[in-house]
């Protein structure tokens, strides 16, 4: 029955790394078929088996240090470049701040500096508007005074007329006087015309210079202002760019971190399951000899395939998680 009956087989132990090579593949029949036969086989089978043991015990411990060595390494290296990558981009906030702050410094120096170019404009104008109403009284005055000149022409007319009929004595002598004194008050009024109209002239002349640096000053007061705005957005796009780049940085290195940290769970359930298979593997031994003692109930042990309901006495070994297989090759 021993003979013909076949067993299940366990699963095989696959391990991926540095380490020693995988043992050889053997049958259950060639690894525990011999119980039923001699002591001595028995025993060469035990020690074998003890030695296999052993030897993957040996063989999952260094793979076991090679993935938590290489883990630390990394996590090392990772927060190390996390920490230069924080500091980098610390320091570049920091300077994109400080270009704000000078901007901004820069801007109220413009807005004060334009402030007191409008207060400037503003007594250029009151100026000019005084200089526009003198300019207009003048004009006044010199129409009242051109009215009066011809006035003084009709009445010297007048007075000449006047001199003609006058042939002697007192009243002609004043008469004559009277005649140079109002040819002397009209020489010295036409040359203050003359000197009026030369200043109106130099009015106009200063209140048009005053006009065109008054719109040379608003135009670049406007452009101050639109310079000033471009350079704004275009500094704060940037920093807001930088910003959103440190974002998915951290984003991204928390994730990783994630990562580890799950594969350093699946390290260590995967221990466990080594420990748990390295102790059924040492409680082999006494089921043997219990075996050699009663071979029918060590063979009741393995049932055959077709009774499903029963679980064998020795279960199979399962293999690792891929993860850990990953792990390895990363």
């Amino acid at each position: 029955m021993a003979s013909t009956t076949k067993r299940e087989e366990p699963q095989k132990l696959s391990i991926q790394g540095l380490s020693l090579p995988k043992p050889e593949e053997q049958s259950f029949e060639d690894r525990f078929g011999s119980f039923v036969g001699s002591e001595d086989e028995s025993d060469t089978i035990q020690h074998s088996l003890i030695e296999q043991i052993v030897n993957m015990n040996l063989g999952l411990e260094k793979q076991i240090e090679t993935l938590r060595l290489r883990l630390d390494f990394g996590r090392k290296h990772h927060h190390a470049a996390n920490e230069s990558e924080k500091l980098s981009m610390e320091s570049e906030i920091k300077v994109k701040t400080i270009k704000i702050d000078s901007l901004k410094t820069e801007l109220n120096h413009k807005e004060s500096s334009l402030s007191q170019l409008e207060e400037d404009t503003d007594d250029k104008r009151s100026k000019l508007a005084e200089i526009q109403t003198q300019i207009s009284e003048m004009k006044q005055n010199v129409d009242a005074a051109t009215t009066w000149l011809t006035e003084i022409q009709k009445e010297i007319v007048n007075l000449e007329s006047e001199n003609r009929q006058l042939v002697s004595g007192e009243a002609f002598e004043k008469a004559q006087k009277d005649i140079v004194t109002l040819k002397n008050e009209i020489y010295t009024f036409q040359q203050n015309i003359k000197v009026m109209s030369k200043e109106l002239n130099r009015a106009r002349e200063v209140v048009v210079s005053q006009g065109n640096s008054m719109k040379i000053l608003e135009t670049d007061k406007l452009n101050i202002q639109v310079k000033f705005k471009e350079d704004l957005q275009r500094i704060t796009m940037s920093v807001r760019f930088e910003i959103e780049r440190m974002r998915d940085i951290m984003q991204n290195q928390w994730s990783e971190m994630k990562y580890l940290r799950e594969q350093n769970h699946t390290v260590r359930q995967d221990v466990k399951e080594i420990k748990n298979l390295l102790s059924l593997a040492q409680a082999q031994p006494d089921s043997s000899r219990l075996a050699k003692r009663q071979p029918e109930s060590t063979l009741s042990s393995f049932p055959p395939s077709r009774n499903p309901t029963r679980k064998p006495s020795h279960p199979p070994l399962p293999a690792l998680s891929p993860k850990r297989t990953f792990v390895h090759r990363k």
